[in-house]
């Protein structure tokens, strides 16, 4: 009865749009299946920041249990796996660790040294991937044979040894001076790079979020508004294991949504096993506004090590980047729609940013207002709690079209 009830529940509704398609620009698409990453570590014998054991990074990545590859399959829901293409290294640096974080542009225009490198980040990644060519056939990966390795068909990941985690993704370089070149090994051009400076121990968090960004397109939305994501979504706070918000999961295939549109009362189970989610939606608005109601309740699940409560999350969704580049405050530059269009409604009103208080509660409804300030049709209120809740929706039209 209950399998009935829940699969009548998330069927589609009729005539509504394809939230995780085109709405009105492409943002993320859907990612499922297999990829392959490689990892390369590299170390630069920074006396302050010693080298883990490479199975320490193995078993971080690719372990059966609190991994890497763990919390992809949770947050897909088996829809996405990691596939281990190779990991290589421990590889020494050619030169003093100072010399890749003094070198740059600004200090040394004209490549004084005569190594054809600027920077001394785009050098070590350069090197990296060189030296990792000796054991490694990139061209393998290759599988479309037009000479470009793109993330899809490889991810690479470059791990540095380091205290304090960090990390960034970048376009190599096979050298910048006297004019740029791309980097290029096997026959093929290395597009993109991405880098974990690991931390001590090495950071769950830090790992994902790289590697989302390289494998996902996944944008970062750490930003200074009341509507930050927070520790609710691993691309704002990316030390902690915390899961991907719902809208990336919606792009990328991973969410079981339903469309409400009026008064009700839904079955809601937890995102983090059932990947279920509620989509408000009024069609006289149209769909460049919506919102994404999940129920947050970290069990045993990976947020369990990073959420500080359970609760209705509430995300305000602006699609359209020719309205959320108008709309205060904002953050980031224009068309940057992962940090100005996916807006947490917090609980406490992100005044002061807390992300005890960001969940929905029992009985606290929330009423939520468009993007130019005027109210929305909907009342949105938890009226149980758990793994398996239920969510009163009400649906005043006045509310909207301000008749009454």
């Amino acid at each position: 009865m209950l399998a009935a009830l829940l699969a009548a529940a998330f069927a589609a509704v009729p005539q509504a749009p394809d939230f995780a398609g085109t709405i009105s620009t492409p943002k993320m698409q859907r990612t499922v299946g297999e990829y392959s990453i490689l990892l390369i570590l590299w170390d630069p014998h920074r006396p302050d920041h010693p080298a883990p054991a490479k199975q320490q990074i193995e078993d971080l990545v690719f372990g059966q249990e609190n991994s890497v590859a763990g919390w992809f399959f949770e947050n897909s829901h088996g829809k996405f796996r990691l596939k281990r293409a190779g990991i290589l290294g421990w590889y020494d640096a050619a030169k003093p660790g100072d010399h890749y974080w003094e070198s740059s542009k600004e200090k040394d225009p004209e490549d004084s040294d005569g190594d054809g490198f600027l920077s001394g980040h785009t050098e070590k990644w350069a090197e990296a991937v060189r030296l990792t060519d000796q054991d490694f056939d990139f061209a393998e990966y290759d599988r479309d044979g037009d000479g470009v390795l793109e993330p899809h068909e490889l991810g690479i990941l470059m791990v540095i040894p380091q205290n304090n985690p960090f990390g960034t993704m970048r376009t190599p370089a096979g050298a910048q001076y006297p004019e740029w070149a791309p980097l290029i090994v096997d026959g093929v051009r290395i597009p993109l790079i991405t880098e974990a400076y690991a931390g001590k121990p090495p950071n769950l968090g830090l790992f994902a979020h790289e590697l989302s960004h390289i494998l996902l397109g996944a944008p970062d939305m750490y930003m200074d508004t009341p509507y930050r994501p927070g520790v609710y979504s691993l691309m704002d706070r990316s030390y902690a294991p915390c899961h991907l918000d719902p809208f990336e999961k919606l792009k990328l295939g991973w969410l079981r949504y339903r469309v409400v549109t009026e008064s009700g009362e839904y079955l809601l189970r937890d995102v983090e096993t059932s990947g279920e989610a509620l989509i408000l939606y009024d069609p006289s608005r149209g769909p460049s506004e919506y919102f994404i109601v999940e129920n947050r309740y970290r069990g045993d699940s990976y947020d369990a090590g990073a959420l500080p409560s359970d609760g209705l999350a509430i995300w305000h969704i602006v699609e359209d980047p020719a309205v959320f580049d108008k709309m205060k405050p904002t953050a980031g530059g224009n068309d940057e729609w992962g940090r100005r269009g996916i807006r947490l409604l917090r609980a406490n009103g992100g005044n002061p940013i807390d992300d005890k208080n960001a969940l929905f509660g029992r009985g606290v409804p929330c009423r939520p207002t468009w993007s130019d300030g005027t109210p929305t049709p909907f009342s949105i209120t938890l009226t149980s709690a758990g793994s398996r809740v239920r969510v009163q929706i009400l649906r005043s039209r006045d509310r909207s079209t301000g008749r009454g």
